[in-house]
């Protein structure tokens, strides 16, 4: 046909490896924000603070992080499966400008 296109797709040989990679990668990305971060006296590494002192504070950010980062993807998923648009991103929607002018609106005109 004339008028078609064809699209080349790569797919990998070995889908399990790059989920166990990419697994590995999140544990480890994981540990480091547990265990290392800046302090009043500057960078802590790991093991330098009491677990007791640094658990409370930073496993809810963490976690608070890590679902931000889910729903941004299935957000992104969504905005492009509706639209029909593999490259569609808010920006390109226009849903970032919308907000723009949402808060605009918000902070100008609502008082205190």
């Amino acid at each position: 046909m004339a008028g078609s296109a064809v699209v080349a797709c790569i797919r990998s040989q070995t889908p399990g490896r790059l989920v166990a990679v990419l697994a590995i990668g999140l544990a480890a990305a994981v540990v480091v924000a547990l265990f290392v971060g800046q302090g009043a006296d500057g960078w802590d590494w790991p093991f330098t603070r009491p677990w007791d002192e640094t658990g409370l504070w930073r496993v809810p950010r963490v976690l608070a992080a890590g679902a931000a980062g889910a729903m941004l993807a299935v957000a992104g998923t969504v905005i492009q499966r509706v639209s029909g648009n593999a490259m569609a991103s808010p920006e390109v929607l226009g849903i970032s400008a919308g907000t723009g002018l949402g808060v605009l609106a918000v902070v100008l005109l609502m008082p205190g």
